[in-house]
């Protein structure tokens, strides 16, 4: 692939007028084998080509006409062990979240209330800890992606992992 034309539906929705950022990111991972590191220098435009062009060392940028909308490149990766809530504990910490009144992006594709089942991915995390009243701990949320996030194998796509 020297380029290809990438367009992002309104679908992928994040701030107002933009792309989920980590949608976006995704779908510009997915030009590079194994792990990657995306930067998005510009909101993504939603319903507008663009295109992802090769750059140097394997590296992809997304460009709107001249505008660089995102980088990538090839990256190790070394995660450490980190204690994780189980299921039951991260729907219990999802059912702490915020007052969908007073969500800041209720159309957002990741996140966001206003969104149906099988529209947008409806994570709603929470403080895990019940007494942590300003989020200054760890939140977490349960999810079930739908059935339609995964490719023909059955397993859910890249692109929506890194929204998640």
């Amino acid at each position: 692939m020297d380029s290809v034309t990438v367009t992002i539906a309104s679908r992928f929705s994040g701030p107002p007028n933009s792309a989920n950022g980590g949608y976006a990111c995704g779908i510009t991972a997915g030009f590079i084998d194994g792990p990657a590191e995306i930067t998005l220098r510009l909101p993504p435009p939603l319903d507008t080509p663009m295109r992802l062009i090769r750059s140097g060392d394997d590296g992809v940028e997304l460009r709107r006409g001249e505008d660089l909308v995102a980088t990538g490149k090839p990256v190790e990766v070394a995660v450490g062990r980190m204690s994780t809530p189980s299921f039951d504990e991260a729907s219990l910490s999802a059912s702490r979240t915020f007052d969908e009144s007073l969500h800041p992006l209720p159309d957002c594709f990741v996140c966001g209330p206003h969104r149906e089942v099988g529209d947008g991915l409806r994570i709603h995390p929470g403080p895990l800890d019940p007494d942590d009243r300003e989020w200054k701990g760890v939140v977490a949320a349960a999810w079930i992606p739908d059935a339609n996030l995964a490719d023909e194998s059955g397993v859910v796509r890249s692109e929506f992992v890194w929204a998640a």
